[in-house]
């Protein structure tokens, strides 16, 4: 069977505070975190997303210390659908089989890859009927977070994440006869602007700043290069860009739009399959590894 696996920027940010301390290797520190939630009774170590009507758990830890790579499998379900199940070559309708609090257990296996620079390479596992990223990271800050204020160790840290970008941003820019427009989308924490500081920590207003880049005059477009350099800040990170927008016309003066965001890098592999239809955790964990050298 096919599966998609995405690959992300991660970084490991230590909180500010007087007293904070600062892990040795934060990837340690992190492994042993999940170590010790993995134990937990599920009841304690489950996340409930009520919006969705879906929880995630970790389920399973392993850590090469040695190669400085962490694998991580998290067990998710999506409960509240009760719909009669009907056999699609006889068509025989059995009824409903499942009842409200009921979900199909769905596997996402993730592997973390410490690089240098407190950052590392994040590889997930694509699949639509399991937990995505955002909500992975959530996850492990969340219990980062636990774990660290219950030992009263004073190792309080956050991972942040952005995708790492396709060769498919750069193709697109060649396509433009004309850019209009670049938007570059940053964190309020990145921006040395006071002014837009000064909203910081506004429940109802977002983190992001948007910074709106220009043309200098009218009907002039913005240098493929400019964006090129951008696009090469975004990657060796130098500077905290979280998303790249560009807007333009092609010679054929239609417009097109795209962004980093939707052109993720991501690698499809052929994996082994269990009887009941999920990626054997080996296989895709071995595919992972071979990513990871790339690296």
């Amino acid at each position: 069977m096919q599966r998609m696996i995405y690959a992300y920027d991660v970084e490991f940010n230590s909180s500010r505070g007087k007293g904070v301390k600062v892990p040795t290797n934060f990837l340690d520190d992190l492994a042993d975190v999940m170590e010790q939630v993995c134990k937990y009774k599920k009841s304690r170590k489950k996340e409930d997303f009520l919006a969705e009507k879906k929880i995630m758990y970790i389920n399973n830890v392993t850590y090469d210390k040695t190669q400085k790579v962490l694998e991580l499998v998290f067990i998710s379900a999506r409960y509240g659908l009760v719909r009669s199940v009907m056999n699609t070559k006889t068509f025989f309708n059995r009824g409903p089989l499942k009842n409200r609090p009921d979900g199909d257990l769905e596997k996402t296996h993730v592997t973390l890859k410490f690089l240098e620079d407190n950052h590392a390479l994040g590889l997930v596992e694509s699949n639509r009927d399991g937990i995505g990223w955002g909500k992975i990271i959530y996850y492990i800050n969340m219990f980062v977070d636990k774990y660290h204020k219950s030992k009263k160790d004073m190792y309080y840290y956050t991972i942040k994440h952005k995708n790492m970008v396709s060769e498919d941003f750069l193709k697109s820019l060649e396509m433009l006869d004309r850019i209009k427009v670049v938007t570059l989308t940053m964190d309020q924490e990145d921006v040395g602007v006071s002014e837009t500081k000064a909203f910081a920590g506004i429940n109802d207003i977002s983190g992001d700043v948007d910074i709106v880049l220009k043309p200098t005059g009218r009907g002039k477009g913005i240098r493929q290069n400019t964006v090129k350099d951008f696009y090469n800040k975004y990657n060796d990170k130098s500077l905290k860009i979280k998303r790249i927008t560009v807007e333009g016309d092609r010679e054929t003066k239609d417009p097109l739009v795209f962004d980093t965001e939707r052109m993720k890098q991501k690698y499809p592999v052929e994996v082994l399959e269990e009887s009941n239809g999920e990626v054997k955790s080996f296989d895709i964990f071995r595919e992972m590894r071979t990513l990871c050298r790339y690296y």
